[in-house]
C-alpha cells in the first residue's frame, strides 16, 4: 500500500509541477526562483569541504535553528553550511546569518530534482527543522546514505491529522530513513549525536 500511494505521490509531483510552475512563477516566494527549484540550476558547492544542508520552511523556523546553526558553526568552522527555504522572506532572513555560507530556495520535492540536488551538494547530514517531511527528499537521501535529522519537530493537532491520513506511507519512509542513518558513510557518529541532542 506505502509502495503504491509513493508511485502515486511521485506520478502527480511529476505531472502536476509543471503547470504549478507556471502558475507560481509569478508568486513573492516563487518569483525567479523556478530554475532553481526544478534543479535546472544549482548552488555552487564548495570543493575539499564536508557540507551541511539545513532546511528550514520560512522565517520562524530559519530564526529557531539560529543557535543551532550558530552552535554547528563554533563546534565545526571548517563545515559550508547550506540552509534552504521555500519563503523569499525566510531567504532574506537567513541571508543575513554570518554563519550561513549560502541560502537557496527548497526545491520541489520531485525524485530526480533531489537526487540532483544531493549528488551536487553531498552534504554530511541534512538538518530538517521541525516537521517537514519531504517524501523524496528523505528517500533520495536513504539511497545515498546521508543521515537526516529532524530538529525542533512538533505536530499541532492540526498537522497531526493531516499526517494520520497518509501515516502508512510516512511510516515507511521514516523507516528508511532510519535504517539510512544507521549505515550512513558521510557523517561521523559524534555529528549525528550532537544533532540529536
Amino acid at each position: 500500500m506505502a509502495t503504491l500511494a509513493l508511485f502515486i505521490y511521485r506520478l502527480l509531483g511529476t505531472i502536476l509541477v509543471w503547470p504549478l510552475a507556471f502558475f507560481l512563477k509569478r508568486h513573492p516566494n516563487f518569483k525567479g526562483t523556478i530554475a532553481q527549484r526544478l534543479g535546472f540550476v544549482q548552488p555552487e558547492t564548495p570543493t575539499g569541504r564536508r557540507a551541511i544542508w539545513i532546511h528550514a520552511a520560512s522565517v520562524g523556523e530559519a530564526k529557531a535553528a539560529s543557535c543551532l546553526i550558530k552552535a554547528i558553526r563554533q563546534r565545526w568552522p571548517e563545515v559550508f553550511i547550506f540552509i534552504s527555504l521555500m519563503t523569499a522572506k525566510g531567504r532574506e532572513v537567513s541571508c543575513k546569518m554570518p554563519e550561513v555560507d549560502l541560502v537557496f530556495p527548497f526545491p520541489f520535492d520531485l525524485f530526480w530534482v533531489m537526487k540532483g540536488y544531493l549528488l551536487k551538494l553531498m552534504p554530511c547530514a541534512i538538518l530538517v527543522v521541525e516537521t517537514e517531511i519531504w517524501p523524496n527528499m528523505l528517500l533520495a537521501a536513504k539511497d545515498l546514505a546521508i543521515p537526516v535529522v529532524f530538529v525542533n519537530a512538533r505536530m499541532s493537532e492540526k498537522s497531526y491529522k493531516n499526517y494520520r491520513k497518509v501515516s502508512r506511507l510516512l511510516n515507511d519512509i521514516l523507516n528508511q530513513v532510519r535504517r539510512a542513518r544507521k549505515k550512513s558513510k558521510f557523517a561521523k557518529r559524534r555529528f549525528v549525536t550532537y544533532c540529536n541532542y
